[in-house]
């Protein structure tokens, strides 16, 4: 044992317990079991414009470990969650294979006050094992309302609102692979998904760590 690892003992990403083994995967043996039984369920949502599938749902450690990193800038969690990411798609969307990897866009406000996107950082590392591009497509509105604080219809309006596609933005018959770090209604999701389409995307699959039962 290094005196780093002696002072400094690693913790599971999501529960934050101590583990005496650190794995690539940043878990304890408790959150990998989780992580495990959730992903053999095969968690996923089919919407009007995207069929999505996620690592995990919404509770538990996992819930603990997003709001952990939203509320606290721990952008040294990004990687490993977007391992846990690219676990999932190697399990759930091993046939699809895109040319292009894009994510959804926090607004220019959280950008400043977490310093980097949960969604973005998981892209590039989903992106990096696939060796395929990581790039921006899509520009979220300065002033909008969060979409956990809205329900049914306003959700919608206020997805149409909030996002628009980056100026020559053109995806002509690539495959997108879309990250964001949580699904719920899917509102959000779906609207950026129509708006790679209308880009001329010829296919469009998304990609979320955690998948919530309620509607947001």
């Amino acid at each position: 044992m290094s005196w780093k690892t002696f002072l400094f003992p690693p913790r599971c990403i999501l529960c934050r317990d101590y583990i005496q083994i650190q794995h690539p995967d940043g878990l304890c043996d408790g959150c990998r079991r989780q992580m495990q039984v959730e992903r053999e369920l095969h968690l996923h949502r089919s919407l009007s414009y995207v069929w999505v599938a996620a690592a995990a749902e919404y509770g538990g450690a996992m819930r603990s470990a997003l709001l952990r990193v939203k509320s606290y800038a721990v952008r040294a969690s990004a990687v490993p969650m977007g391992d846990l990411l690219y676990q999932a798609y190697r399990e759930q969307l091993s046939e699809f294979q895109p040319d292009l990897v894009t994510y959804v866009p926090s607004s220019a406000r959280r950008n400043r006050e977490r310093g980097f996107t949960l969604s973005e950082e998981m892209a590039k590392v989903v992106a990096q094992r696939l060796g395929v591009p990581c790039r921006p497509t899509l520009h979220h509105a300065l002033f909008a309302a969060k979409q956990a604080e809205l329900k049914g219809s306003k959700r919608k309006q206020n997805a149409e609102k909030s996002f628009a596609l980056l100026p020559k933005t053109d995806l002509s018959k690539q495959k997108v692979l879309l990250v964001d770090d949580i699904i719920a209604s899917g509102t959000t999701i779906n609207f950026c998904a129509k708006l790679l389409d209308a880009a001329g995307a010829a296919e469009i699959v998304g990609l979320v760590l955690a998948k919530s039962g309620q509607d947001r």
